[in-house]
């Protein structure tokens, strides 16, 4: 079985063969329970596992997506499509690239473009980090509650400017941790992230779909000011302004047609 694309982080290199998880044989034939039940559909499965890696420094968290079959057919590859973890892995590496904050990958790599295609990619747990709809808001004092939709804006107006487009900007797709005076956050489940014709477009696409799910805690002050973080005012300008009405629109519209 030929293997393409192998990535192997150096850094991650020696722990990961310690715990006999540096090659796609060992990976592939891993023995453990499901996290995550396999998904079938796209003309084949994929599926998560947790795994803790033993080190000296104590056990550290990691989850194992493996998959066959499981294809996205793409303007590139219309007829062969490709394996939504090599479009996954793609989008983190584009990410980092932009200064992104996301998943951290130990490794990646797949079997190819003919059919039973197989891939599987390592990623660093988030163990400290809680995705933004678990956040208690009320608990949050007023300072952490502007730090955190701070970061946030940032994290989202930076995929933005590199006109990249998450497609899919739900809370539970948005980690967080609070760290001494502001928050780490990591946008993740990148399966769906697109390449954007205009900054516009994958602004006012995302963040309709965070607005949309945001939830009773964030209350429309707070959706403002995340709105003035990202659009980097000191004041509500007219132009926020602007953007808070075409989000109310599009929030309106797709709610009517369900």
């Amino acid at each position: 079985m030929k293997i393409f694309e192998v990535f192997l982080d150096p850094h991650w290199q020696k722990l990961l063969q310690k715990n006999q998880l540096a090659d796609f044989s060992s990976i592939w034939d891993l023995k453990a329970e499901w996290f995550e039940e396999p998904n079938i559909r796209r003309g084949g499965w994929s599926g998560v596992v947790k795994q803790i890696l033993q080190s000296p420094d104590g056990p550290i968290e990691i989850f194992i997506k493996r998959q066959e079959g499981h294809i996205s057919r793409t303007f590139l590859h219309p007829i062969t499509g490709l394996s939504t973890l090599r479009k996954e892995y793609a989008s983190i590496r584009r990410l980092q690239r932009c200064g992104v904050p996301t998943l951290e990958t130990l490794y990646f790599a797949h079997t190819g473009n003919k059919a039973g295609k197989k891939a599987v990619l390592i990623t660093l747990g988030l163990s400290e980090h809680v995705s933004l709809e678990e956040i208690d808001r009320a608990t949050l004092s007023p300072v952490a509650k502007k730090t955190l939709l701070t970061a946030m804006a940032t994290a989202v107006r930076t995929m933005h400017k590199h006109k990249l487009k998450h497609n899919c900007l739900y809370p539970k797709h948005i980690f967080v941790k609070q760290t001494t005076s502001t928050w780490d956050v990591r946008i993740i489940d990148l399966e769906k992230m697109k390449r954007s014709l205009s900054q516009h477009g994958a602004m006012l696409k995302d963040l309709t779909t965070l607005v949309r799910h945001a939830g009773a805690d964030w209350s429309t002050r707070d959706l403002l000011y995340f709105l003035r973080a990202y659009c980097d005012d000191s004041v509500l300008s007219g132009g926020t302004k602007k953007l808070w009405h075409d989000i109310a629109a599009e929030v309106r519209r797709k709610k009517s047609r369900y």
